[in-house]
């Protein structure tokens, strides 16, 4: 898992996203009892947010990842043997992740 979010931080200092936040079950578990869950879900803050039809390009994400080696299987991206769903952060996700606290990995 820290290879996985030392790539999602490197995506953030290539500029490729402005910020992103963990969520889904890998965040509630930081509140909860651990259970299981087969992916980390992350939402993500884009320095442009649309194109002009209004839609969020995901392909240079996708073209640098697959560069460095990281595949696409079925709707996750596979970053250092762990499943990653990307999710462009609507207007409350993107308060969610300004607010996001930082937590110890595992």
């Amino acid at each position: 898992m820290k290879e996985t979010l030392r790539i999602l931080n490197e995506l953030k200092e290539e500029g490729l996203i402005k910020d992103y936040a963990i969520g889904g079950g890998i965040a509630a578990s930081r509140w909860v009892e651990p259970f299981f869950t087969q992916d980390l879900d992350i939402f993500v803050v884009f320095e442009e947010e649309t194109t002009e039809r209004g839609l969020i390009d995901l392909s240079p994400l996708y073209e640098y990842l697959k560069d460095k080696g990281y595949v696409r299987e079925r709707q996750w991206i596979m970053i250092e043997g762990v499943p990653v769903n990307v999710f462009p952060a609507d207007p409350l996700e993107k308060e969610a992740v300004e607010q996001a606290q930082e937590a110890e990995c595992f």
